[in-house]
This record gives C-alpha cells, structure tokens and sequence, in this order.
C-alpha cells in the first residue's frame, strides 16, 4: 500500500506535486479565505440580528403604524440583510469543510460551491449598496436641527439614534470585506479548479490506502 502511495504522488505533474507537498500553498490559502468569511459572516449576522433588525432611527421610537414604519429600518431590508448573512455563513462553513477535508475531488461539487459562492458575493454587493444607503438616511438626520419638530410627537422630544450609525457603518464595511473575501474564492476556483481536483482526488486515494493499511493487521489477527 505504501508502493501505491508513492506510485500516487509520481503520477503528479510539478505543480500538484508541490501543491501536495508543501503546507503553505494555494489551498491552505483558501481554507484561510475560508476561515475569514466564517468570522466576518458571523459578526455580520451578530450586528444584523442584535443591532439593525426593525431599529428605530430616533429615540424614543415615533408611535403610529404609519410614522413607525417610516422612521425605522423596514421589515424588507431587514429580512434582506438577515437571510443574507445566514446563508454567507453556512456558505462559508460548508466552503471550509470541503476545502479542509479534502470532499471536492468531484467537479461537481467544486461546480456547485463556486456557483454558491458566486451567489453569496452577488448578496454581499447588494447589501454594501443597502447598508451605504442607510448609513447615509441617517447621517442626514443628525443634519438637521435637534429642535425641528419633526423631532417632536405628542407631547415627546426624540433624538437621532446615533449609536445605529456605528451598526450601518460596521455592516457596510463587513459587506465589502465579504463581497471581496467572496470574490476572492471564486477567482481561485476559476484559475486552479482542475488543478485542485486533481489534488483532492490523489489526497483521498492515498488516505484510503493509508487506512487499508492500518486495518490490514487487524483483520489477520
């Protein structure tokens, strides 16, 4: 079984045979790409869901179902940048595992994460245009005068919300770091997907072979 290891890695040309061999190489590249779309996903998801989620850009909120829907993040971008971040974060997990556990010596699943990813960074470009948006609705009211009545409902003073310009402008940067993390992947996919494959497939071969040879003792006895 050893023989056929090594009869495994010849059959290698120069550049899988050094993709193989050395611990730094593209795909230990990946799996950090990997890795940093996992933390930037969740920390993403954290500020959506604890920070953005239906928040009201003054405070205390305008009553009415009219003007409160008016004066806060609305239910579509909400759900938008929720459903978005989630999937960017199973996508990651799930990109991790396959690249760090050697599972995409088929095509097919190389063909099917790539187009997942290619999803995943069309979401984050969409939700940096979202967020910028945002950012910049509310940055406009801290323009106006503390003392315009549009600040004042029955009888109430509300102020600009500011601690939720810090969240828009978090999510803004986290989207545009997604997006290129994202971008970045698919581009390696595109340029050494065939070679990858390739890799995957003998590194799964010979971790077969490996294993046959520790269950061999076993069987004789």
């Amino acid at each position: 079984m050893n023989d056929s290891n090594s009869y495994y890695s010849s059959q290698l040309d120069p550049e899988i045979s050094s993709s193989v061999s050395r611990p730094y190489n593209r795909h230990t590249l990946l799996s950090w790409f990997h890795g940093l779309l996992i933390l930037s996903s969740a920390w993403y998801c954290y500020q959506v869901f604890g920070g953005a989620a239906e928040a009201c850009y003054v405070l205390p909120c305008y009553e009415g179902p009219g003007l409160q829907a008016l004066w806060k993040v609305n239910k579509g971008v909400t759900f938008t940048g929720e459903s978005s971040g989630v999937f960017s974060l199973a996508h990651a997990l799930v990109g991790w595992w396959l690249v760090t556990y050697h599972k995409m010596a088929h095509a097919f699943v190389m063909g099917v994460l790539a187009g997942c990813t290619l999803c995943a960074s069309l979401l984050s470009w969409n939700m940096i245009w979202v967020w910028g948006a945002e950012w910049n609705l509310l940055g406009d009211l801290t323009l106006l005068n503390p003392n315009n009545t549009i600040f004042e409902e029955s009888g109430r003073h509300m102020i600009i919300n500011r601690p939720l310009i810090s969240v828009f402008q978090q999510l803004f940067y986290l989207s545009v770091a997604m997006c290129a993390l994202q971008s970045g992947v698919l581009i390696q996919f595109l340029v050494n997907g065939s070679t990858w494959i390739r890799t995957f497939r003998i590194r799964a071969e010979e971790q077969t072979s490996s294993l046959a040879d520790e269950l061999t003792p076993l069987q004789r006895t």
